[in-house]
This record gives C-alpha cells, sequence and structure tokens, in this order.
C-alpha cells in the first residue's frame, strides 16, 4: 500500500510503500522510481553515530516531486545532520539534494547538494519553510557590501552576485556545482573557558579583468579574546569560485580590491593603514596595518610580507593567564627589518615568556625574500647578539651590536680554547681568534 509524503502538497504527488520504495502519482498515473539498473532507490533512512566527544544524528528524507515542462520530474531529498546532540553546544546542518528523474521513472544518480531555495520554483512550493518560494521571495542584500557589485544571501546562505544590470542575481557555486557556504557561527564551552566561532561574507567586487573578488570574514574569541582573519577569493564573471585561489590574514591590502574600507579602520588600503614599527631605526623599516600584518618600507617601496601560500604572517599578539597563585603571560613582537646584500630581507621578531616575577626572553629571525615571501623554514630561535650584525642595530639594548661588544669570557675556564658568553647567556668557544657559537640541531642557542 502507498502512502502519502506529507510535505508535497502540489502538482505531481510523492508516495512511499512501506519497503520505502518511492513512487510518483501523476494525475492518477503512478509512477514507480527506479534507478538504471531497474533497483527502487532508498532515500529515505536515518541513523546516529558517537565518537568520545559527541552523540551526533541524521536524517535522509524525501520531500517532494514535480513534473516539469519537458514531462521529465524532479525529486528533493532534505538530509540533516545534528552534532552534539543533546548537549550545549548542539549544532544542526541542513543540506538538499535535487535529483532529475526521466518520465518513465528512471532516477539520474547525479544530483545537485545544497540549498533548496534555488530550485523551489521547479516544484512551485516553499519546501524549506521560509515564507517564500524561490529566490524572489529570499534573496536580502549583505548590508555591509556598500559599492559597486551588491553581494546577496537567500535564506539558507547561498550567496549570489547582483551585477545592478537589471537581470537575475549570478549564484556563486565552485566548480563541481556545489554551493559554497560561508555564514556560520558556533559557540562551545570547555574546561578552559568558553569560545565562539563566527563566519560571515562581507562584500564582492568586480575586477577590471572580469572577475570578482569575494571578502569572508573569519572571527574567532576565546575567553574574551578575539582574532579576526579573512579570506579573499577569486570568482569567475559567471559565479564559479576557486578554491584554490584564496588568501587569509588580513584585509587592508585588498581593500583597494573592493573599494571599501572593510576593517573599519578610517582608509581604504595600506596607505591609510601603515604605521611604522618604533623599534626599527635603520635601513630598511618595517611597518604594520591596523590588523597587524606585515609591510617593508625599502627606501619608499612597500612591499608586503606573506608566506608562500599568499597569507600573511601576524606576529604581534599577547596573552595571559592564571595557574595556581601564578600569572603567566606571553608576548610576540615584530622588531625590525634589513635587507641583505643579495636583496633579500631578514626580520626580527621578539618572544618573551613571564612566569610571575620571572621573564625570558628569546628572539626568531626569519628570512625573506626580495619580493616579500617569507621562508618559515629558515627560522632561528634563540638570542639576538648574534644576528643583531645582520640588522645593524643594538636590538636587545646590552649597548653594542654583535658578538663584539657583547663577549665576556666564563671566569672559570682558564686553559686552552675558552668558553665565552654573551649578554643573553648565549655561549661561545674562543679558540685563539676563532669564535664559535655553540647551537643545537636546529640552529638554535
Amino acid at each position: 500500500s502507498l502512502t502519502s509524503i506529507a510535505t508535497d502538497t502540489t502538482g505531481a504527488k510523492l508516495k512511499i510503500d512501506p519497503d520505502k520504495s518511492l513512487y510518483i502519482d501523476d494525475n492518477g498515473t503512478i509512477i514507480s522510481i527506479l534507478d538504471q539498473w531497474g533497483d527502487a532507490p532508498r532515500l529515505d533512512d536515518s541513523g546516529t553515530w558517537s565518537d568520545r566527544w559527541s552523540n551526533n544524528e541524521w536524517t535522509q528524507e524525501s520531500v517532494a516531486v514535480e513534473r516539469q515542462s519537458d514531462g521529465s520530474y524532479k525529486l528533493a531529498v532534505k538530509i540533516t545532520n545534528i552534532r552534539n546532540k543533546g548537549d550545549q553546544n548542539e549544532e544542526t546542518t541542513v543540506d538538499w539534494q535535487v535529483f532529475n528523474i526521466s518520465s518513465t521513472g528512471i532516477l539520474d544518480p547525479s544530483s545537485t547538494f545544497g540549498g533548496i531555495v534555488k530550485h523551489e520554483d521547479s516544484f512551485n512550493q516553499d519546501l524549506n519553510g521560509d515564507g517564500g518560494k524561490g529566490l524572489s521571495a529570499s534573496l536580502s542584500s549583505v548590508n555591509s557590501d556598500i559599492t559597486g557589485e551588491k553581494l546577496q544571501r537567500d535564506s539558507e546562505n547561498s550567496l549570489y552576485i547582483d551585477f545592478g544590470n537589471g537581470e537575475s542575481p549570478t549564484a556563486i557555486l565552485d566548480d563541481q556545482s556545489g554551493v559554497p557556504i560561508f555564514d556560520h557561527t558556533h559557540s562551545w564551552t570547555d574546561s578552559g573557558g568558553s569560545g565562539s566561532w563566527k563566519q560571515e561574507a562581507i562584500a564582492i567586487e568586480q575586477q577590471g579583468d572580469g572577475t570578482l573578488r569575494l571578502a569572508v570574514k573569519n572571527t574567532d574569541t576565546y575567553n574574551s579574546v578575539v582574532n579576526i582573519n579573512w579570506n579573499v577569493y577569486s570568482v569567475s564573471s559567471s559565479g564559479v569560485l576557486d578554491w584554490t585561489n584564496s588568501t587569509w590574514g588580513g584585509i587592508a591590502k585588498y581593500e583597494s580590491l573592493f573599494n571599501q574600507d572593510l576593517n573599519n579602520d578610517g582608509g581604504i588600503g595600506i596607505e591609510a593603514a601603515l604605521t611604522a614599527v618604533a623599534a626599527d631605526t635603520t635601513g630598511a623599516r618595517l611597518k604594520r596595518d591596523s590588523e597587524n600584518s606585515l609591510y617593508i618600507d625599502n627606501s619608499g617601496q612597500i612591499i608586503s610580507i606573506v608566506d608562500h601560500t599568499g597569507g600573511a604572517p601576524r606576529f604581534d599578539d599577547s596573552n595571559s593567564w592564571q595557574d595556581g597563585d601564578s600569572t603567566i603571560s606571553w608576548t610576540q613582537e615584530s622588531v625590525a627589518v634589513e635587507e641583505q646584500s643579495d636583496g633579500s630581507f631578514k626580520l626580527a621578531v621578539k618572544n618573551t615568556n613571564t612566569w610571575g616575577s620571572e621573564s625570558e626572553i628569546n628572539w626568531s629571525v626569519y628570512s625573506i625574500s626580495n619580493e616579500g615571501v617569507l621562508d618559515w623554514s629558515s627560522a632561528y630561535f634563540g638570542g639576538i647578539t648574534k644576528q643583531e650584525t645582520y640588522f645593524a642595530q643594538d636590538l636587545n639594548s646590552d649597548g653594542g651590536i654583535g658578538l663584539s661588544a657583547s663577549l665576556t669570557p666564563v671566569s672559570s675556564d682558564t686553559t686552552g680554547a675558552t668558553l665565552q658568553r654573551d649578554s643573553e647567556d648565549s655561549l661561545y668557544i674562543q679558540d685563539g681568534t676563532q669564535t664559535i657559537p655553540i647551537i643545537d640541531s636546529l640552529g638554535g642557542s
């Protein structure tokens, strides 16, 4: 016996039998839905799964079918996933699959996956319960996008481009016709406190070559400490997002692509955002924007410091916490940059760790190409004394630049090659006129 699917309320009706095989009732004509091998696909199912952290649940349900103008049909299937079910971190996501079915009931295994809004007109029905049918009832403008092409969002957070030409908005899809969803929020608690994560699509803008750039803001908060990073994605003129062409980090250097002050620092682009790092007093100068991304000012030429992925490394941060009766803190700060004889640069970063009244200072020194690409694998860690000559500057304020002004003999070593110590307690072997730093296998002192 067949049972009507209650959620299918218009046109051809979807029905199901006790074995969960599906049928189309098209004005009294019953059509079995079969796959290309003649079997009945069973799309209605549910299950649970657990791990050491959570209990989770999923449900898949066929919702509606509708005849199309060419005599074929479309079938809508709703997929609901619930993570952390029953606890305060519970999170629910809903996606839809839409299948094409021939006039004789043969289901095409290829399908679309994502939101249902853009498909509702094919079913002549409000399937997601947002109060309207299709895009015309669902789209709203993204208020943060105020110039040029406008970003729009439907009730399921799928994104669209309004080119302002009077034509229908263009859906943003990936190269697999999937729907990228960037607007999410999530919060949690753990033994250390509470945190939240928010991602939001902010603006889109067309470039001179016809492609577009999409700006997405990511905000991480943990115990009131907030970190903001941005993705900038490339989107083709037809709305296809390229996952492989994106940046990560601050937005200041990309604001000119959007002709808009996206980070609300009072200006558009790096020219309005850069401030000099006061500790850098010689040669090429280190500058920092309002998001702590770093730049080299080399005689007026501004070079953005990025890593090999195009992301902006940020070193200026601090944090503190209580451990029993003690306060523990750490601070990291970018201090200086300097051009080397081969045209590359070196960057000095100071790391300070404090436990109660005790502090320890170490330095990281990174190599940077003449184009501004930082090499993570080049990092040196330890004292700065032996590195100061690269910067032509007394970075540790011991009164001199480099080893020649810093070394003192260890008084207990009186014969042969002698042990020497710099102002940061790094050790050296003095063998005649040769000074040999003592380092570990990673180059640290």
